[in-house]
């Protein structure tokens, strides 16, 4: 064999390599992508709330033993609900409209039925809003959602169990925005 010969079967035999190389490089990532997406479940879940029962007692309130769940009768229908509970000393009404409006508007058709458990007067459109009495309210939240916090969001899932209490801060909000999307994503949607 002459030089060039043997450069030249050099410069094939390094380019194959090099070729071979790569083609390796982006079979790893792509048989481990493959791999995951038929055999992988790629599932987040929230908490639920309650689960082994209520361990503190509100008020005169008498829980029944195991998991706690939310009475048919606070929420508005089947499948998720958000559950707010307001108080006008602690919150402007209109920061409220704007946040369910956010929700709503991120939602759409899929948004949880929301409502709203108050004794003051209160309007936020496209939402139920339950006036009850002072005591009365104070008697929801205890007993029928296991909470003594005014302006709080309450998650409760298709079966009535309570998934998460959220302030109204912008970073709860955002995270309540999440598990909505999880909620839903994991087929609890009624």
């Amino acid at each position: 064999m002459d030089h060039f010969s043997l450069i030249f079967c050099y410069k094939a035999v390094n380019k194959f390599l090099k070729i071979s190389f790569l083609v390796i490089m982006l079979a790893i990532p792509l048989s481990i992508f493959i791999f995951l997406k038929i055999f992988g479940e790629n599932k987040f879940d929230i908490p639920i709330q309650h689960a082994d029962g209520v361990d503190e007692k509100f008020g005169a309130c008498e829980y029944e033993t195991g998991q706690f769940l939310v009475p048919d009768s606070l929420l508005s229908k089947g499948g998720p609900s958000l559950i707010f509970i307001y108080n006008a000393q602690g919150m402007n009404a209109n920061t409220l409209s704007n946040q369910y409006e956010r929700i709503r508007h991120l939602f759409k058709e899929d948004m949880p039925s929301m409502r709203v458990f108050t004794a003051d007067s209160i309007e936020v459109d496209t939402v139920q809003i339950t006036r009850v009495s002072p005591h009365t309210l104070k008697q929801v939240m205890n007993c029928g959602f296991v909470t003594d916090t005014y302006n709080q969001y309450i998650l409760v899932d298709a079966d009535r169990r309570v998934r998460g209490y959220y302030n109204t801060e912008l970073d709860e909000v955002d995270r309540l925005i999440v598990e909505i999307k999880i909620l839903l994503e994991n087929g609890n949607s009624g």
